[in-house]
């Protein structure tokens, strides 16, 4: 097996959307390769080591992982914070009665906070010890884990609790 890169826009490269229950902001797909050319340049690692490359920086992935999910949360933010600007309720948006322009607040803060971690987590690279309040010797995983909290948090049970506040918002009505 061997690794390589080929832009999506490459000829014979077809990428297919899957149907999927979970992942529904990232997605999940199939790539088919039909007669792709790959130069040289395009080689990770050696040609038929492909393993090797792949068990090299699992960390790397993971930093990959937590940015797409940091862009996940931040697609939920904008969507939560468009739909509460156009729905109304007592005459005026919904975004602003406290009960939720509180939550969003807070969940601008933890996605904010998961796009620092997450660079923090890129500079360290995996490979230099990152530590909290002065290098307590912490390993950068553990800022990918707070990361990945707070992404996990607001991309599902963070945009179910906005929804259910405007709902509960309508019933008071």
């Amino acid at each position: 097996m061997t690794v390589f890169l080929v832009p999506a826009s490459s000829d014979g490269v077809e990428i297919r959307r899957l149907a999927t229950l979970g992942h529904q902001l990232l997605g999940t797909f199939e790539v088919f390769l039909d007669d792709v050319e790959v130069t040289e340049a395009q080689v990770l690692g050696e040609v038929n080591d492909g393993w090797a490359v792949l068990r090299t920086n699992p960390e790397l992935e993971q930093m990959f992982n937590c940015g797409g999910y940091v862009g996940a949360a931040q697609t939920v933010l904008d969507m939560t914070v468009a739909y509460v600007n156009s729905r109304e309720q007592f005459r005026r948006p919904i975004g602003s009665l406290q009960a939720v322009a509180h939550p969003i607040a807070d969940m601008y803060c933890d996605v904010a906070a998961s796009r620092l971690l997450t660079y923090q987590a890129r500079r360290s690279d995996g490979r230099q010890r990152v530590g909290f309040h002065g290098g307590d010797g912490g390993e950068a995983l553990r800022l990918r884990v707070v990361a990945a909290g707070h992404q996990h948090r607001h991309t599902t049970a963070g945009r179910r609790r906005i929804h259910e506040e405007a709902r509960h918002a309508e019933a008071l009505a």
